[in-house]
């Protein structure tokens, strides 16, 4: 049976208020508790700038206790995909915080996210699996920018490394990876929109829908975020 976990690139937005938030708020209220009511999943975007403290992720397991399918994806810090320069120190500190939500069974998986100026060739594959290996514990899926990436050797790497590809929708600027709703490779399918322009969430889930159905599969985790 296919599962759908609807949610944002993080939840703290101001100009959320009141379209989303309230805007009389008492202070008790929680931005991410209240967030978990309305989504089930949420992609971390904190965590790429700044190694958290583990009590801050144990603070997100309580607040979105209300909602028992509620889920984290975590996108991996900065120093791993765009500097990619990083030590143990970093690497324990990212698992630490992974096994605190793994073991509330709150993980969606770990985003791991590179810039445009990261083209499909033999490095960048044996820089992925790298990382596939750094973190061998958790569901990886992998965001490339880079219209390079949309060939059969990259997708035939993604499903034998078992590392789901990210479709991206995102503006079409210069060599920009074109929007492919679902690569159904693995047991999770992961979507991303970028920007105000991109189809609404009911089409979204049409698009995924049907490329279900066309390449046959019936049992997968769909994730669909929306980076505005």
């Amino acid at each position: 049976m296919t599962k759908y976990y609807i949610g944002t690139a993080g939840w703290s937005y101001k100009d959320w208020v009141p379209s989303f938030y309230p805007k009389q708020q008492s202070g008790r209220f929680d931005w991410l508790q209240f967030y978990s009511h309305y989504f089930n999943c949420v992609e971390v975007n904190s965590t790429y700038y700044a190694y958290l403290s583990p009590k801050i992720v144990e603070g997100w397991v309580k607040k979105v206790s209300d909602n028992d399918e509620f889920i984290f994806h975590i996108k991996l810090h900065q120093d791993f995909t765009h500097k990619r320069k990083f030590d143990e120190q970093s690497v324990k500190a990212v698992r630490y915080n992974l096994d605190i939500l793994s073991n509330a069974e709150r993980l969606g998986g770990l985003l791991i996210q590179f810039p445009y100026s990261f083209p499909y060739n033999n490095s960048a594959t044996q820089y992925i699996q790298q990382l596939k290996e750094t973190f061998p514990n958790y569901k990886c899926f992998v965001e490339v920018r880079h219209s390079s990436w949309q060939n059969k050797e990259a997708f035939n790497f993604f499903k034998e490394a078992n590392i789901t590809f990210c479709a991206i929708d995102q503006p079409q600027i210069g060599q920009a990876i074109t929007f492919e709703p679902i690569i159904p490779m693995t047991e999770h399918t992961f979507v991303s929109t970028v920007g105000t322009l991109m189809p609404g969430k009911n089409q979204l889930i049409i698009l995924v829908k049907n490329s279900l159905m066309k390449n046959e599969v019936n049992d997968t985790n769909i994730s669909i975020l929306r980076v505005s």
